[in-house]
């Protein structure tokens, strides 16, 4: 069993690294080499991993922000996206929502996603990118 924080987009990264072969810079733009916790070697996996459903959300250890999006049929089109914060830790089925508790997480989590909303994939994010 382990709790590292790993997703499907990994595996291209990972098993690149475990065979030795170099992956171009654009294939796997959010993936991560996580070969170390897949082996149980580290237990920590990723710092971050993205999750995209009907908005975003930004998984960094047991915080879990999700955005929102507007609904594009609303009226007001300019409205901003609204967030839910959850430690997963303390809350594994999300059902408290401690946005407003955590502001701190909320801003360095929200900077983050916002740049990948727009585009940036996650390894430029935190400077992965050669």
């Amino acid at each position: 069993r382990s709790s590292a924080l790993l997703t499907h987009t990994d595996f291209i990264r990972s098993f690149a690294a475990l065979l030795n072969v170099a992956v171009p810079e654009d294939a796997a733009p959010d993936g991560q080499n996580a070969i170390k916790a897949l082996l149980g070697e580290e237990s920590a996996g990723n710092e971050y991993i993205v999750e995209e459903a009907a908005g975003f959300a930004l998984r960094q250890g047991q915080w879990k922000l999700v955005m929102n999006l507007p609904n594009p049929w609303q009226k007001n089109k300019n409205k901003q996206p609204e967030y839910e914060l959850y430690n997963l830790a303390e809350d594994i089925g999300e059902q408290n929502n401690i946005v407003g508790k955590h502001p701190e997480k909320v801003a360095q989590l929200s900077a983050l996603l916002l740049k990948i909303k727009n585009g940036a994939t996650l390894r430029e994010v935190l400077g992965l990118t050669r």
